[in-house]
């Protein structure tokens, strides 16, 4: 069995920034989770295991965090983050 561990990133974001985030992209409260848990280094299998999905509900949210996001991946996704925490911090 493999074990499934959390990278030790920092949050990229405040609480406020995620939300604003969030209403820029119209990504919903369960989408914001697993943004905040891919921008941590997790990988699939541990973010479903963390919020008690399945993975291919994770897939879908994934693609449907792309999609809004306008990106192909989750690279580009946390990038997209990354990105907007420059203009959210002072």
């Amino acid at each position: 069995m493999a074990v499934l561990r959390e990278a030790s990133f920092p949050e990229l974001l405040s609480n406020e920034g995620w939300r604003r985030l969030a209403v820029r992209y119209h990504i919903s409260d369960r989408e914001l989770s697993v943004l905040r848990l891919l921008c941590r280094g997790m990988q699939n299998e541990a973010i479903a295991c963390r919020l008690g999905i399945q993975l291919p509900t994770l897939r879908t949210h994934l693609r449907s965090i792309y999609h809004k996001l306008e990106c192909k991946g989750r690279t580009q996704a946390v990038l997209r983050v990354v990105h907007n925490s420059e203009w959210n911090h002072p």
